[in-house]
């Protein structure tokens, strides 16, 4: 396990994208939401977004080391086949799982632990696309310690 101190919130970022990746799904250039769809959004990818903060833990009495808290939104576009959308919704049901079991599997990032909190289903506005939020919640040590006096 990486010493907490090595550890940035940019390695985990793409750590978590990396095995998002190897499910089969491609991360997206354009950030988008249910509510704003990019023209050149393609089936299966996807984009994250964290939010952090400090749970006010400290390890081992260690003023330096601190347990964060953050919140994971992974959200995957899946094309809605217009002649079977239950198909499509299937599809997406199967896409979940994948990614769910992916980050939840032990060692996807061995510093920290990965707990799955929810999943939002929007259809956008022009019924093209289903636009799948799963949430999770990630725990980690993090060192603010530089080692400067």
């Amino acid at each position: 396990m990486p010493d907490p101190s090595s550890l940035t919130l940019r390695t985990m970022m793409v750590e978590v994208t990396n095995v998002i990746s190897s499910t089969g799904l491609r991360l997206s250039p354009s950030v988008f939401t249910a509510g704003a769809t990019p023209k050149n959004l393609i089936d299966l990818s996807y984009v994250v977004n964290l939010q952090s903060r400090d749970t006010g833990k400290y390890r081992g009495g260690e003023d330096e080391v601190l347990r964060m808290e953050h919140t994971l939104v992974v959200s995957i576009a899946k094309i809605i086949k217009p002649l079977d959308q239950f198909a499509s919704q299937l599809d997406a049901c199967d896409i979940q799982e994948r990614v769910i079991k992916a980050l939840r599997q032990m060692g996807a990032l061995a510093y920290a632990r990965i707990d799955w909190v929810s999943t939002n289903s929007t259809v956008t506005p022009s019924r093209e696309h289903l636009i799948i939020d799963l949430t999770f919640r990630i725990e980690m040590d993090w060192s603010f310690d530089d080692g400067s006096v």
